[in-house]
């Protein structure tokens, strides 16, 4: 638990581009932030919806090598009754 409070700016509507133009495994999102310094920290959303892999072993972020040409996601559906 916390023991301060602290403002922080919300931006609500950023561009996320990983891997820069030009790049064969170019990937962009678009979400919001709460920041608090000068730290980055990405959600897991944001990384799901441009289908990147962190290793942790190698420290690197890289596009799944299942999809690596384009993003793309598993989508479950509810069935009705």
């Amino acid at each position: 638990m916390l023991d301060s409070k602290q403002w922080a700016s919300w931006y609500p509507t950023l561009t996320l581009e990983v891997f820069p133009d030009g790049h064969d495994l170019s990937r962009t999102c678009y979400t919001g932030a709460l920041v608090l310094g000068d730290t980055v920290l990405m959600g897991a959303i944001p990384l799901e919806d441009m289908d990147l892999v962190i290793s942790p072993r190698e420290n690197t972020v890289t596009v799944n090598p299942n999809s690596p040409n384009i993003p793309s996601v598993i989508v479950k559906s509810l069935s009705s009754k």
